[in-house]
């Protein structure tokens, strides 16, 4: 039996209905248009994958121009957990909630002392 728990989030265009799990998640546009994710077939595993890159040099299948936007996405879920039962408002171009400061000061940015890295900052 499917866990009927997951998320959904709304945007201009549509939802993204994300199921709990490791079920993929899938967009249903306004006009009833259903976008499924596009099938794979078998990869390593993302560690695997990782490592093989870096040898390589060549791109993973979720490189980090995507992944970025997806570890928003998830970001965002996680702040919108510690303050349920409220709608947000999430200004992509900006990286915050345009309409709530208590959600926002739940964002941070930068390394915990002893993580950072010499050359990089965020």
């Amino acid at each position: 039996m499917r866990s009927p728990e997951g998320r959904v989030i709304e945007g201009e265009k549509g939802w993204i209905l994300a199921p709990h799990g490791d079920s993929a998640a899938m967009v249903l546009l306004r006009d009833g248009t259903v976008v499924r994710p596009p099938k794979l077939g078998k990869v390593p595993t993302h560690h695997r994958e990782f490592i093989e890159k870096c040898r390589d040099g060549g791109k993973t299948r979720s490189d980090f121009a995507w992944s970025t936007w997806m570890m928003e996405s998830v970001v965002m879920g996680g702040v919108c957990e510690q303050l349920p039962d409220r709608r947000f408002t999430w200004n992509a171009a900006k990286a915050c909630f345009d309409n709530a400061p208590d959600a926002n000061a739940l964002l941070k940015s930068g390394y915990r002392a002893g993580w950072e890295l010499p050359g990089l900052t965020i």
